[in-house]
């Protein structure tokens, strides 16, 4: 039987490339240097020269992102409630 393997990658280390670690915060590779160089996430580097992102830094980032609920999607609601008021389906 062929069936398909759902593979899940544990993130067991305690530190990260930085691909490893943009694929862990849940982004592209560029924004998380981005990120590391506006010093929103600490970073080091190895012995090479290339970023290493410890697991706690990335914790500490995740963790401290804002919470943003539908009413913060800018004219989303008002589209909806001009279209309730007009009369037409929302």
């Amino acid at each position: 039987m062929n069936q398909a393997i759902k593979i899940i990658e544990v993130f067991d280390r305690m530190a990260f490339s930085t691909s490893r670690a943009a694929r862990y915060i849940g982004c592209c590779a560029n924004s998380l240097r981005k990120k590391a160089n506006l010093g929103l996430i600490p970073c080091r580097r190895d012995e090479a020269g290339h970023r290493v992102f410890l697991k706690k830094d990335l914790d500490d980032y995740l963790e401290n992102l804002p919470v943003y609920d539908r009413s913060d999607i800018p004219f989303r609601g008002r589209l909806v409630k001009d279209r309730t008021r007009e009369g037409g389906d929302a």
